[in-house]
């Protein structure tokens, strides 16, 4: 018997975690689960479920306000979820899966009402939360998508907690094709030096551009290219552009479908981010060919083996990751050789199918069926 595995999503946005989600409910079926999305809002997700040939279902159902706290939250949690039990029962839904926290929060507690298995994954480190203890106070299984995010969670989470890292998919570009689509974004030029992300502060675009600023010194012909949303540092962002002089040499090309295509036509991934919970971008340019320096912070430590697999700096440090930079690119031998390394490490961790076949696993343990 196929079980049913509930995925919702708010449906405006789509980032890291719809990825992740989406390669794992492509290659669930397989294992006998049966996944369909629950989008709440009308928004981007939605053609881009289709055209990933992912079942869905629009559901016009209350959820967690962005931003809400305190007893107001509660309150709130406690009205929709009978509610979302009554859409869960109709539906037949086995097992909810929910892959962020608004989501965690508002369909944890209505699944367990329906009688469904509860599962929350967190892929960000642990804040305290009143809000986030109650939605996951409420999950039988956690899926922690990295040693690091699961040493953050409460200690009363642990015995309930399952570390699978998340599954990424290689570029379906050649180098060549890559490069190409690159140069458009830049303008042609010299070697491209890339940032991926949301422009805000745990990102860290201010420690990119003051980095890309000092390289660009000693080598002006590198181009740094910048792919993510407008986040809390957007408009810093290209004031600090500006005030570096640098805005003939950097492109800011907003939030992308093609990241990761145009991530695999770039020469070097700089990830200055902190207290990343994994780090999806880097796993993406080792899929990619492309070596990676990064802060020595958060997830990037269980990705990033220094000087075999990629390079660590301290966070907060533009002045190493631009020597770090400028050191690799002239080392072409030695960036081939980090990048390889890095290539085969992810090809043996990350598949699609390990990726779900651990996930299958928790499932099957929830539903008495291991």
């Amino acid at each position: 018997m196929t079980l049913r595995v509930a995925f919702p999503f708010v449906g405006d946005t789509i980032g890291g975690s719809h990825i992740s989600a989406a390669l794992l409910m492509a290659e669930l079926p397989r294992f006998g689960f049966s996944p369909v999305a629950i989008v709440h809002q009308d928004g981007p997700l939605m053609a881009w479920l289709e055209a990933r040939k992912l079942t869905w279902l629009r559901a016009d159902m209350p959820f967690l306000p962005a931003g809400a706290s305190g007893a107001a939250a509660v309150l709130k949690v406690a009205f929709m979820a009978p509610k979302l039990a009554l859409f869960l029962r109709i539906n037949r839904f086995d097992l909810v899966h929910a892959n962020d926290g608004r989501m965690i929060v508002t369909w944890m507690a209505a699944a367990r009402l329906a009688g469904c298995k509860a599962v929350a994954h967190r892929r960000t480190r642990w804040s305290a939360s009143r809000v986030a203890g109650i939605g996951f106070s409420f999950a039988q299984a956690v899926i922690a998508i990295s040693q690091y995010v699961e040493s953050t969670l409460p200690k009363w989470l642990h015995g309930r907690t399952s570390v699978i890292a998340n599954p990424f998919m290689r570029s379906p570009l050649s180098r060549t094709e890559a490069s190409r689509r690159v140069a458009g974004l830049v303008g042609g030029g010299g070697p491209v030096v890339a940032f991926i992300g949301t422009l805000q502060a745990q990102k860290r675009p201010n420690v990119f551009l003051r980095a890309a600023a000092l390289m660009h010194t000693l080598r002006p012909e590198l181009r740094f290219l910048l792919i993510g949303r407008d986040g809390d540092q957007g408009d810093a962002a290209h004031s600090l552009c500006r005030q570096l002089e640098l805005d003939a040499v950097v492109t800011f090309a907003g939030f992308r479908d093609d990241a990761a295509e145009c991530l695999a036509g770039c020469d070097l991934l700089l990830a200055p981010a902190v207290e990343e919970g994994h780090g999806r971008v880097l796993v993406e340019a080792m899929s990619a060919g492309v070596p990676v320096i990064a802060s020595s912070s958060g997830g990037h430590l269980d990705i990033v083996a220094p000087g075999r697999t990629g390079v660590l700096v301290p966070p907060d440090d533009p002045q190493a990751l631009a020597e770090a930079g400028l050191a690799l690119l002239a080392d072409p031998d030695g960036a081939r050789d980090i990048s390889g390394a890095a290539g085969a490490w992810v090809a043996a961790k990350f598949s699609e199918t390990a990726h779900a076949e651990a996930v299958a696993a928790v499932y099957r343990r929830l539903l008495g069926n291991a």
